[in-house]
């Protein structure tokens, strides 16, 4: 449902040095999907005017608050580092939820949820639901290094596969070899990351399924420009699919993957 409200900032925590989390509450917080967007209204005029898009996920031990989350070098935006340096008690208004987010089939038993460093607190969301709802849960996260550690607690039925590329936590080494064996054996598959990491992940999908159907993965294209006008109206988004043009705001942000070309 589209709102536009009041929330106040409760927090503000840099979580990880390369992370921010923001904790917002209202008297009555929408129904979000992981993967819908809310436009943040920025306050301050040497960062322009234009709202900027922030993806929240509901905050598991409050009914009434939003975290979001934000990479450290997302703050080199003037609005995003506006948003971020808001003390407790401030209040921000929110247009959302926007945008499609994920949608797990139902009929779907074994989920593997894949990140990069760019949203990784939204598949840890998808996945939490998923192991509320009694599914099979993998969440797979290639990361640079544990700098970039989402804040998202996971629940502990959630089978996580940490490659990193320091090696620093979790597992070094190459990630796509290390979830190849997962592609199988799931049912289906929820990402979020930038474009070459998407293009990457449907590769080895390609490569490790007899058949890459429609509705067996679905994918965040993170690195479409949301903060425009959040509504299609200005067409600043483009996501090329086998059936034309989309618009990441509108038709997206989240996608079947077996339907985005990346140009190529």
């Amino acid at each position: 449902m589209l709102t536009q409200q009041n929330y106040t900032i409760a927090q503000t925590e840099m979580t990880a040095p390369a992370r921010w989390q923001l904790t917002l509450t209202a008297d009555t917080c929408p129904t979000v999907v992981p993967g819908q967007f809310f436009l943040a209204q920025i306050d301050d005029p040497l960062a322009g005017y234009l709202r900027r898009a922030v993806f929240p996920v509901p905050a598991a031990e409050d009914p009434s608050a939003l975290h979001v989350e934000i990479p450290a070098a997302a703050v080199t935006d003037p609005g995003i580092g506006w948003l971020v340096s808001r003390r407790a008690g401030t209040t921000v208004n929110l247009l959302g939820a926007l945008g499609n987010g994920f949608t797990i089939p139902p009929s779907a038993q074994n989920i593997l949820l894949v990140g990069d460093a760019t949203q990784p607190h939204l598949p840890v969301a998808l996945a939490n639901d998923a192991a509320r709802r009694k599914k099979n849960v993998v969440l797979a996260l290639h990361l640079p290094g544990k700098r970039r550690l989402p804040a998202h607690p996971l629940d502990p039925a959630v089978e996580l596969l940490l490659v990193t590329e320091d090696g620093s936590i979790g597992h070094q080494g190459n990630f796509w070899q290390r979830l190849a064996p997962l592609i199988p054996w799931a049912d289906w598959l929820g990402a979020t990351g930038t474009r070459p990491f998407s293009r990457a992940l449907r590769g080895i999908i390609s490569r490790n399924l007899l058949t890459f159907v429609d509705g067996y993965a679905q994918i965040l294209v993170d690195d479409a420009p949301l903060h425009i006008c959040g509504t299609g109206a200005c067409g600043y988004c483009p996501v090329p699919t086998a059936h034309g043009i989309k618009l990441a705001c509108a038709d997206g942000p989240v996608f079947d993957l077996a339907e985005v070309t990346f140009d190529d």
